[in-house]
């Protein structure tokens, strides 16, 4: 586990809602998230499931201290990511971008290239790189998402 200094930044207030805490033991959410899995036509499910487990979320984040999720927030009135994750650590805040596909769809075609939905996905997180670029200052300090840059993992 990466040791974590004193002078990690401190959140902003309006996180507290965003907090993501354990449950405790994460195996009964595992099987709830395989059944959800196997009987999702489409990613809605998967959104509403993961948005009511967000922990199994936090697999995608660097360590850090704490944790938090946000629930398809929106940059301006197009650009709605599944999911925006943050921890922080001794460097400052980390943030990851999550969007979603159909669990029935392959990501990759069978000659093992991005698939079709997966081109999609890229393309989507690529068009929040843009928006980011161009509006990162109100991100920041408008939407309260302190920390965020344009080269965003997703």
């Amino acid at each position: 586990m990466a040791k974590i200094q004193a002078d990690a930044p401190t959140p902003p207030a309006g996180w507290l809602a965003q907090l993501v805490t354990s449950n405790g033991a994460i195996e009964p959410s595992v099987s709830l998230f395989r059944n959800t899995l196997n009987d999702a036509g489409d990613e809605k499910p998967m959104q509403t499931f993961l948005a009511s487990h967000p922990h199994l979320l936090t697999c995608l984040l660097a360590p850090g201290r704490d944790a938090w999720c946000w629930d398809r927030p929106r940059f301006g009135s197009e650009s709605i990511p599944d999911f925006l994750l943050c921890t922080r650590n001794s460097t400052g805040f980390e943030w990851v971008m999550v969007e979603l596909e159909s669990p029935t769809v392959s990501p990759l075609t069978q000659a093992g290239l991005p698939g079709t939905k997966l081109r999609e996905a890229q393309a989507q997180i690529q068009d929040w790189r843009i928006w980011l670029r161009d509006n990162i200052a109100y991100a920041q300090r408008q939407l309260g998402f302190e920390g965020l840059t344009a080269e965003i993992p997703g």
